[in-house]
């Protein structure tokens, strides 16, 4: 995101880039530290687990298009993150159980890290970061030449393949026991 920002072509399209920075460092960074702790994941036991394949590849898509210093491919790349994401998170929205009273609740069963995912990526605010990437992309491609039209495309297929992969990946039964047995010993 930084490097999409850095290469933004006008500073209005670089604020809202900017805020969603600050947004992402802040409460989404705390979330995912409380769900660390609430699954007993220490930063050791996180280093100890080897990425999965879907994962070191997506990794590399990310920082291969930010080194391209190609807008447009580095666009491609974050707007299937962040699209899918806002789909997932409003899809089910409705459905998702809240049993804390708020995200510092001390009661075992609450499932904070299914509700905070789904409200940090669902909702108006999430949307609008959505729709400036995609605004960022389509203005992007009006100024993109046949070539560079083929590498956004090339670069969002890549994508699309890794997420799904990674949503696979994340659903199959040999991975779940696999991370749990490595990140907690048992």
């Amino acid at each position: 995101l930084s490097s999409i920002v850095s290469h933004a072509r006008c500073l209005s399209d670089r604020i809202p880039g900017c805020q969603f920075l600050a947004l992402i460092t802040g409460k989404e960074n705390t979330y995912f530290e409380r769900c660390f702790e609430k699954y007993q994941m220490t930063s050791e036991g996180r280093d100890a687990i080897p990425d999965a394949a879907c994962t070191t590849g997506f990794c590399n898509l990310m920082v291969s298009a930010a080194k391209s210093g190609h807008l447009g491919e580095m666009l491609s790349v974050i707007v299937v993150c962040e699209w899918s994401y806002l789909c997932w998170g409003e899809r089910v929205l409705n459905d998702t159980v809240r049993n804390g009273n708020n995200s510092n609740s001390d009661d075992e069963d609450d499932n904070f890290e299914t509700y905070e995912w789904v409200d940090l990526h669902s909702g108006e605010d999430f949307r609008a970061v959505v729709d400036y990437l995609r605004g960022l992309l389509d203005k992007e491609g009006e100024l993109l030449d046949e070539e560079g039209k083929q590498r956004c495309h090339q670069r969002f297929a890549e994508a699309v393949q890794l997420e799904e992969d990674f949503f696979e990946f994340a659903y199959s039964s040999n991975s779940s026991s696999t991370i749990t047995t490595t990140a907690t010993g048992k």
